[in-house]
């Protein structure tokens, strides 16, 4: 069953919770639409920020990293005029002007704070027919302004990149793809030395995610078949440092798009998988270390929207937070608490816009609260698309 539980400035956004069925009621009285109580363990929401209007009806993506110390954040998104970014300031408002980086990132986008700077990845896919294999591109971003200080050639169709800093150095990962067939491939930012391909010949690899332990470089990605009857099946591999790779779990849908976010308690990964295999894609987590040999997976919630899930550790849980259908047409933002163990915690809240289209979101901790940007393309009843943000705080869990 759902039931309102905050409707934002307007009502534009409902931000709902989903109870498991056996819940007889959400609300402290059913159809009370006095004051609301949200089921015990959901974090209660702030304010939505309508940031910006999109200039065209495409998405490409959107990506935030905390700034500051974690006191404020930067977020950046590709449309079809380019990619932008903003300063956000605590609350999720932006506290600058909008500036565009560059063309549109049709193959996907990340965001890094490394230092003093904001370092923001960029995958352009190719154009067959100008016989382009398009590129990665990493802009800089300072106080004095941005520009390019990497350049990648090869995406092709491929979707798929990540950022990760470790030491003194900062990795950049993604995925390039020509019909059938795609690639992982990583590279040391400004270290002049070519790009290694860390997927083997002869399967399709999904883009890698990235992060450190300490100054150990982590690489996970997915390899992928089609067995007897057409289906896709495959592994998940992690390479250690420079290590040779090994397989740490399966995997049986093609568009797993992994995430790992840095975590006092172990690196946090976040894929869809289909298990068993044929069933709906759903996120799977587990923490991944150096010494991982098999991967330990908790289920989350479904996720079959265009954009990936990302799992933050912040206020002592981790927020998981992913897009995902919700009728044909319509697409909403799962978020929901787990603990440091990754079990789930409370139930499912939503952030949910009726006919919205909301494929694509991320998330960053900001100390007392986590953040959550979220963005919608046009629909045929929401013609404008949209970059959103909210926060959440857990400090005190109703």
């Amino acid at each position: 069953m759902e039931r309102a539980a905050r409707a934002s400035v307007g009502g534009s956004v409902r931000i709902s919770l989903l109870a498991l069925a056996l819940v007889p009621c959400v609300l402290a009285a059913c159809g009370d639409q006095g004051e609301v109580h949200i089921l015990g363990g959901a974090c209660p929401f702030g304010d939505e920020t309508r940031l910006f209007d999109l200039d065209g009806p495409m998405l490409d993506g959107i990506a935030v990293s905390a700034t500051d110390g974690g006191t404020a954040a930067y977020v950046a998104w590709s449309e079809r005029s380019g990619l932008f970014g903003v300063s956000l300031d605590h609350q999720g408002h932006a506290s600058g002007e909008r500036e565009r980086l560059g063309p549109s990132c049709t193959g996907g986008l990340d965001v890094l704070a490394d230092g003093a700077r904001v370092l923001v990845a960029c995958a352009i896919q190719g154009a067959v027919e100008r016989n382009d294999r398009g590129a990665v591109v990493v802009y800089a971003r300072t106080a004095s302004g941005a520009s390019v200080i990497d350049r990648r050639e090869g995406v092709g169709d491929g979707y798929g990149v990540a950022l990760a800093s470790g030491g003194d150095r900062v990795v950049l990962g993604w995925q390039d793809a020509t019909g059938s067939s795609s690639a992982a491939w990583i590279a040391t930012l400004g270290d002049g030395r070519d790009p290694v391909r860390v997927s083997r010949g002869g399967f399709r690899a999904t883009a890698p995610a990235i992060a450190f332990e300490g100054d150990t470089r982590l690489v996970l990605w997915g390899e992928l078949w089609n067995d007897d009857e057409g289906h896709a099946e495959g592994r998940v591999e992690l390479q250690v440092g420079n290590r040779g790779p090994r397989v740490v779990s399966t995997l049986a849908y093609e568009l797993a798009l992994p995430t790992l976010i840095p975590d006092a308690n172990g690196a946090i990964l976040v894929m869809r998988d289909r298990r068993p295999a044929g069933t709906r894609p759903a996120l799977q987590l587990a923490r991944v270390t150096s010494e991982a040999r098999e991967l330990a997976m908790q289920v989350g919630a479904p996720a079959n929207a265009a954009g990936g899930g990302v799992a933050v550790g912040c206020q002592g849980s981790v927020m998981v937070v992913a897009p995902r259908t919700h009728s044909r047409t319509e697409r909403l933002v799962s978020v929901r608490r787990h603990g440091e163990d990754l079990a789930g915690l409370g139930p499912e809240q939503q952030i949910y816009e009726h006919a919205a289209t909301f494929e694509w979101a991320d998330a960053a901790c900001l100390g007392d609260r986590t953040l959550v940007v979220f963005g919608s393309r046009s629909a045929p009843l929401s013609p404008v698309g949209t970059v959103r943000s909210v926060t959440l705080d857990c400090t005190h869990p109703e």
